[in-house]
């Protein structure tokens, strides 16, 4: 009796409405259209060609928009030229080689600078280096950078970014009333660090443009509103056309963080302007469009258009919190398209994942996204978020093994109880696993009582194995969560396995 996967299917934070006891909601019966199938098509065609930037370039637009072709090139080769020098930045460190590293990015900075055919490529190298990585290891490695340069401008900078994003990792992404203050003391301890060293870095000599989006981050952390518009100003007075700071600008200054929607709508309008010149700046436009349109994906379009939204081509990101608000109110069609998307130019990003992966268990084109899903575990392997979408993906496109691995590398690595549950599902289902199983629940109800899903598992562990607790693991179920409207599916299960199931007497 598959009890658990129905109150699962609850908990990521964008499903559609009407779990099932399948682990996966109810969807309308799947039939392409003769568009989806056309679009469809020279996406598998494109999906068969080995360099990452070349099936990029090869993928189709999405139907009926206007992409710029300038842009959409512009942008496949930011996401997806590959740096080998500066991506072994950690190897570099490791061999006593901070001037080298230097050496790299001053000549990248040069060319940012200076040539307009690279208006970001110092930007790519920060991103290939992985300073934005909140990890331990990144962390020690630029620490290590420190010390062999501590008079290095990259070096400050790095720390700077890198603290900013451990910042905002202690902080989590849950809302601000369900953050405990050790989370909020640990994100300011670690904002005043990255405060201390991005600052540093801006007096420092070249200068480097990077930097101010970091700053920007940092005062909407720290509520900093003074802080965050002067590093708009003074970033964009060293380098008017850099595209991070175009937009964390777009993304920081909505309604929704206490400025506007007309602020936003007009950046779109500026960054076509500027893209012109500088075709990358087409994805700030999109992304601009996107962010106003939808004020920062808190509001639906009102005519429920959400792919006419993606005129023009935006960040791989955006089009992915696209993807999973289309997904919600049911857009399933033009969900998939935007998640289709999203991977064409960043292949980790978790929404898009986890709605290709659901709408694929509905029947769009299975195959293909299973390939697509396993292709994005195998590029990212250090990734915890990849490995948590794919991996509950794939458990139920047919690869129980890798899915199994893949949430086991997610919850061993601190991912939010949805995995673990998942995985505890999962071993109380086709793992038949119950000892893991168990665990599992047990240790989803220590962590939250008022969650239903351990309790949910524990009834069926209990249940399958015949255990003497089985009776009175379904009925403190059904007492905690028999009349919570989202638990219905487990509990009419569990009622309905009581009722034929009766508890032997005492006597």
């Amino acid at each position: 009796m598959l009890l658990a996967v129905a109150a699962l299917a609850a908990v990521k934070s964008w499903p559609a409405p009407e779990a099932t006891s399948t682990g996966h909601q109810a969807g309308h019966a799947f039939t392409a259209t003769p568009t989806l199938d056309a679009f469809m098509a020279q996406v598998q065609t494109a999906a068969k060609i080995a360099d990452p930037v070349e099936r990029c370039l090869h993928m189709p637009d999405p139907p009926g928009s206007h992409w710029h072709t300038d842009g959409v090139a512009a942008y496949c080769r930011y996401r997806l030229t590959e740096m080998k020098e500066i991506a072994g930045f950690r190897a570099l460190i490791a061999a006593g080689k901070g001037a080298e590293v230097d050496r790299l990015l001053a000549g990248y900075l040069q060319m940012q600078l200076h040539d307009p055919g690279y208006p970001a490529i110092f930007d790519q190298a920060v991103s290939r280096a992985g300073f934005h990585d909140a990890s331990a290891e990144t962390r020690a490695a630029i620490d290590a950078w420190l010390r062999q340069r501590p008079d290095s401008v990259f070096a400050v900078a790095a720390s700077g970014m890198q603290y900013q994003q451990a910042a905002f990792a202690a902080r989590g992404a849950d809302f601000a009333s369900k953050t405990s203050s050790e989370q909020w003391r640990e994100a300011r301890k670690l904002a005043d660090l990255a405060r201390r060293d991005l600052d540093h870095a801006a007096t420092m000599s070249p200068a480097i443009p990077a930097i101010y989006a970091d700053m920007l981050r940092m005062g909407v952390l720290t509520g900093d509103s003074r802080y965050a518009m002067a590093a708009i100003e003074r970033g964009f007075a060293v380098q008017p056309n850099n595209l991070p700071l175009r937009l964390d600008q777009a993304d920081f200054t909505g309604r929704k963080w206490g400025g506007s929607t007309a602020w936003v709508a007009r950046q779109a309008d500026e960054a076509a302007v500027a893209a012109k010149d500088t075709p990358l700046l087409w994805v700030a436009a999109g992304n601009a469009h996107i962010e106003a349109a939808t004020e920062g994906h808190l509001t639906r379009p009102a005519d429920g258009r959400f792919l006419a939204l993606a005129d023009e081509v935006a960040t791989a990101y955006s089009l992915s919190q696209l993807a999973a608000d289309a997904n919600r109110a049911r857009k399933s069609d033009e969900a998939f398209v935007l998640a289709v998307e999203a991977i064409r130019f960043d292949n980790s990003q978790g929404d898009a994942l986890y709605v290709l992966g659901y709408l694929a268990t509905q029947g769009y084109y299975r195959e293909w996204a299973k390939a697509e899903l396993i292709r994005a575990a195998k590029e990212h392997p250090d990734d915890v978020d990849v490995a948590a979408d794919a991996g509950v993906e794939l458990r139920y496109l047919g690869e129980p093994a890798l899915a199994e691995s893949l949430m086991v590398y997610a919850t061993g690595h601190e991912r939010d109880d949805w995995v673990l549950a998942m995985l505890g599902d999962f071993y109380s289902h086709e793992g038949h696993n119950y000892p893991k199983a168990g665990a599992i629940a047990d240790e989803l109800m220590r962590r939250d009582p008022g969650n239903a899903n351990g309790y949910v598992i524990r009834a069926c562990v209990d249940k399958d194995t015949n255990s003497p607790n089985r009776y009175r693991s379904a009925r403190d179920f059904l007492a905690r969560f028999g009349d919570d409207p989202k638990q219905q599916g487990p509990a009419a299960e569990i009622r309905a396995w009581l009722a034929t199931h009766p508890e032997p007497s005492a006597g």
